[in-house]
């Protein structure tokens, strides 16, 4: 494995997980929204094939597939995947919660009136989370999980979507609460470590500048006497030699 493969793979790791992080640092999404923009798309021509890639609409078709030569390659750059990826693992949990409750309701209601339409989104949805779990490239996140389980949610009833819906809420606030909690306390712990860094830069540059400055004052206070000395020299020497000159004039 190449060291620039290992970079790049370091590098998905880290952005997904600062991914996660932010969604579970931000509000509550319910399961009747998606977490990514276009929820609908979910066709390519490979993927579905010309009349029904055609007479899907523009709402529920990817434009980066719709060449048949290149086949989904295109996709590998499509924003909406690219947020599916990077949130898959949101998304495959809020999938299977809604699954799950989805499957409770109907078996202990064999008498269902529209129980074909509960076991097609059933069958649907949970083709699209084995499909997600086992993905490994952009292009595998065509198929819409949050479509299917919007899809779901608006077909059990309303208190029992709101059960499930608030239960995720409140665990994803819990986690929300403990997370915000902890980043304030870092950010706090980075400010505190940040201002005893500037405080102790700036005694350390204050304790330069008072060296430098005593340095200075002393070599200022040698020159002085320097000066002093040698202007004491010279007026020793003048008044030699005036003296001197004196006496050889009397004499």
């Amino acid at each position: 494995m190449s060291k620039k493969y290992i970079y790049l793979l370091i590098c998905l790791t880290t952005s997904n997980s600062l991914l996660a992080q932010n969604f579970e640092l931000n509000p509550f999404i319910d399961l009747d929204r998606s977490i990514c923009k276009e929820p609908d798309k979910h066709l390519t021509l490979q993927s579905s094939g010309f009349f029904e890639y055609i007479g899907a609409g523009e709402a529920k078709v990817f434009e980066c597939g719709k060449s048949a030569e290149k086949g989904n390659e295109p996709c590998d750059k499509e924003p909406e995947l690219i947020c599916r990826s990077q949130h898959s693992k949101q998304i495959i949990l809020r999938g299977q919660a809604i699954l799950e409750t989805a499957n409770e309701y109907v078996n202990n209601n064999p008498k269902l009136k529209n129980k074909r339409k509960f076991d097609n989104a059933i069958k649907s949805i949970t083709e699209n989370i084995n499909s997600w779990t086992s993905a490994k490239t952009t292009t595998d996140y065509i198929p819409s999980l949050e479509r299917e389980t919007i899809f779901l949610s608006s077909l059990l009833p309303k208190e029992i979507y709101q059960t499930i819906n608030s239960n995720l809420k409140e665990q994803h606030e819990s986690k929300r609460a403990k997370l915000l909690a902890e980043k304030k306390r870092k950010e706090e712990e980075a400010k505190q470590k940040a201002a005893q860094l500037a405080a102790k830069q700036a005694a350390e540059k204050k304790a330069q500048q008072d060296k430098l400055a005593a340095e200075q004052a002393f070599q200022d206070k040698i020159l002085t006497y320097y000066f002093v000395g040698m202007l004491l020299l010279i007026f020793v020497l003048s008044l030699m030699s005036y003296l001197g000159s004196r006496k050889n004039s009397t004499t």
